[in-house]
């Protein structure tokens, strides 16, 4: 995953405790535009969503940033390309 990517939010559920850091969750079965990436300390992957932008909160040694959400909670999704998307075009009937 890099920023741009487009993720699909496979995992939605939060505990309680979990939940109370954010103003907006993502939603399972939608799609998210990947604005930021951090490498967190136990070795995962955060993300910041475009579509997403909570509050800060105060960290343990205060300092505020805005949580994020686990990266195994978002599977990556492809982009087809134009050539693609011309070619499945090509069987479309055509409306006026």
């Amino acid at each position: 995953m890099k920023i741009g990517d487009v993720v699909l939010c496979i995992n939605d559920i939060f505990s309680p405790e979990a939940a109370k850091k954010f103003q907006t969750l993502p939603i399972k079965g939608r799609n998210y535009l990947i604005r930021k990436l951090r490498n967190l300390p136990n070795g995962k992957i955060g993300i910041l969503l475009e579509e997403i932008v909570n509050p800060k909160i105060e960290g343990s040694i205060g300092i505020y940033w805005e949580p994020d959400f686990d990266s195994e909670r978002f599977s990556p999704q492809t982009t087809p390309s134009i050539e693609k998307i011309l070619k499945e075009l090509e069987h479309q009937p055509i409306y006026i």
